[in-house]
């Protein structure tokens, strides 16, 4: 599921891992105002122009700015993560994490090819995530890829977080603090799949 980690593990460039991803949806870039250098021929778009096109809705509709922080938000509807599917709704019925599981052992791997991992800029940020529809009380879950690599010496610990509880039409937000790495991010109680996120560092050009 996580094949691309692997494949490009050492490679220099956001561009390199988002293409790889089949087009990653990047958050914080936008928003956060990073300048990319002009690449390529007048005709071809800017790098930040290409980075718009790669966050799509959520460069515009889903993120801002908090007291100076970055608000990443994400959507539940039924067994899914809405930001990391492309905005496509599977329009799912069910009534309990394990109906989800069984949903999304049918369904994820066609789905899996229209899913996008997520990037960010390190840093602290707040994750703000509304449970918009699920008939019960969903939750959220953010840690380390078990396989990440970083640069780092010594290694650092990796942090994780958690939102225990989000009933149903309410949203819940956390403050997170995320160095350089490759993590995951899912909600069990949801049923959802793992997704992916990466958190880069423009200094190290990725």
């Amino acid at each position: 599921m996580h094949e691309w980690l692997s494949r490009y593990r050492g490679k220099r460039g956001i561009q390199a891992i988002a293409g790889a991803a089949g087009g990653a949806v990047l958050l914080g870039l936008v928003a956060c105002g990073a300048e990319a250098p002009a690449d390529g021929p007048a005709a071809q778009p800017s790098k930040r122009e290409q980075w718009r096109q790669y966050s799509g809705a959520l460069a515009d509709g889903s993120q801002g700015r908090e007291g100076g922080l970055r608000v990443i938000e994400v959507q539940q509807t039924a067994c899914q993560f809405l930001e990391a599917e492309h905005y496509v709704e599977q329009n799912f019925s069910a009534r309990s994490a394990q109906q989800c599981h069984e949903i999304n052992a049918r369904t994820w791997a066609a789905r899996a090819r229209n899913a996008r991992p997520l990037l960010a800029m390190q840093g602290e940020f707040i994750i703000r995530v509304s449970n918009r529809d699920v008939p019960y009380p969903v939750d959220f879950w953010l840690r380390p890829y078990e396989n990440h690599f970083t640069t780092a010496q010594p290694r650092i610990e990796l942090p994780e977080y958690r939102i225990e509880e989000i009933p149903p039409g309410e949203t819940r937000e956390i403050r997170v603090d995320l160095p350089r790495s490759f993590y995951l991010w899912s909600s069990p109680r949801n049923g959802t799949p793992d997704y992916s996120l990466l958190i880069y560092d423009m200094a190290a050009h990725w």
